[in-house]
This record gives C-alpha cells, structure tokens and sequence, in this order.
C-alpha cells in the first residue's frame, strides 16, 4: 500500500504536471539551524516551497518568499534531489553542522 505522502506527491504531480525526476520533501525547521530566522526566497535555491506549516499546526499553501521560518516549521517543497539536498542541509541542527556530519 502507497503511504499517504507518496499518494499526495504523486496526485501532486499529475495535477500540477510536474516531471517524475522532481520530489517532494517535509523539512522540519530546527532549533539553531542554518536557515532558521532566514526567510524562504533566502533559503528555497532552486526548489519550490508548496507549503509551510507553523509549530501551531496552521497550514500555509504557496507562502511568500518573506516568510520567515521559525524553529518547529515544518516546510513541503519540491525539487529535484541534488536541490533538495542542499535545501536540507540548511535545516540541520547547529550542533550537528559544526560536527562536520553534514
């Protein structure tokens, strides 16, 4: 049975016509991390953010690019891998990024 992500993913990309080579990541947005306090058109890349839920679980379709992202967001975007991987690499926790395991 296809997870409830991989379903809306893939009725994602067949309403929006998107390419098979593009995924669709939930990025949490983590205390002390690169990209936290940063507004979205900083940090997307090359990806697209779909939407943006708040710590308070309220659900933000399409968010303007000066949104800024708090600690307990959580991003959708979509990308390809090589630009998803860089978008998550922004979301690792500080900790973490000075130990080199990114």
């Amino acid at each position: 049975m296809i997870g409830l992500r991989r379903q809306i993913a893939l009725r994602m990309r067949e309403s929006l016509r998107i390419p098979h080579f593009t995924y669709v990541e939930e990025i949490d947005v983590t205390e002390g991390c690169e990209a936290e306090g940063r507004t979205i058109g900083q940090v997307r890349g090359t990806t697209s953010i779909a939407a943006l839920r708040n710590s308070d679980g309220k659900v933000h379709p399409q968010p303007p690019s000066d949104t800024v992202l708090r600690a307990g967001d959580v991003l959708v975007a979509m990308g390809t891998v090589d630009a998803l991987k860089k978008l998550e690499a922004m979301f690792v926790p500080g900790p973490a990024r000075a130990a080199g395991s990114v």
